[in-house]
């Protein structure tokens, strides 16, 4: 059974091939600290007006693995967090499939997780106040400002 580690190193080959079909700039595997609090990898789409979005991305090996997930992160921020499993049971077309829908919809609907990012950082750092913007590390791994 592939997981762990194998199941993100899959993920994020899947994920790099889409940027021929999406405005994807960036596939960011998270650092130690953001992914124990839930987010794996941030994928970095531009929008038609140049806007960047980044995009959390929680990969699972099986749908026990989601729905742990799922209860275990009910705050509000987590709503539109992309779960995608990964596992020898399904196909690398299908992981594809139902990444890219779940990227479009980001896009069409316009979800954003600007308040799911300030969280984070709010967390991390112990400011009274959250950051507006998350930065990124020259290492290709999401980080959050430190001060």
């Amino acid at each position: 059974m592939i997981r762990g580690n194998r199941a993100e190193d899959r993920f994020k080959e899947i994920a790099v091939s889409l940027t021929d079909k999406l405005p994807i700039i960036k596939v960011l595997h998270t650092d130690r600290s953001i992914d124990a609090r839930g987010l794996d990898f941030i994928i970095t789409l531009t929008t038609d007006h140049d806007e960047e979005i980044h995009v959390p991305v929680q990969v699972k090996s099986s749908d026990c693995g989601a729905r742990k997930f799922q209860a275990k992160y009910t705050s509000v921020e987590y709503h539109n967090v992309i779960i995608i499993i990964v596992n020898d049971g399904r196909t690398d077309t299908e992981i594809l499939s139902e990444l890219y829908d779940a990227l479009r919809s980001v896009l069409l609907d316009g979800i954003r997780y600007d308040l799911l990012f300030a969280k984070l950082e709010w967390v991390s750092n112990g400011s009274s106040k959250p950051s507006t913007k998350p930065r990124f590390c020259r290492k290709s791994m999401y980080r959050l400002r430190r001060r």
